[in-house]
């Protein structure tokens, strides 16, 4: 989850999040979709703890010959590529 945009923290609360229960639901106040996950991220989660948690096991397996894939969906600008390669990522133009 990415942290709320200026505008987004005026209205009301919309999105839940249980981490106990691993569900997040998101509301418009009329209607509600809840769901569940194996495990959640929150907007303060360290992109360390992401990468033990969701990512290692894969490194390691490659490590030990097998295939892996690490797959990222979402949004726009909500935080993949810097999930995903850092700080230091570069984007290049050929």
């Amino acid at each position: 989850m990415r942290p709320l945009q200026k505008h987004e923290v005026a209205k009301e609360e919309i999105v839940f999040i249980s981490n106990e229960n691993k569900t997040i639901r998101v509301s418009d106040l009329t209607h509600y979709m809840e769901s569940n996950y194996d495990h959640i991220f929150d907007a303060k989660t360290k992109q360390k703890e992401v990468f033990s948690q969701a990512v290692q096991s894969c490194v390691d397996s490659v490590l030990q010959g097998y295939n892996s894939t690490v797959f990222a969906y979402g949004q726009t600008g909500s935080g993949k590529t810097y999930t995903i390669f850092g700080d230091g990522f570069q984007s290049t133009t050929i």
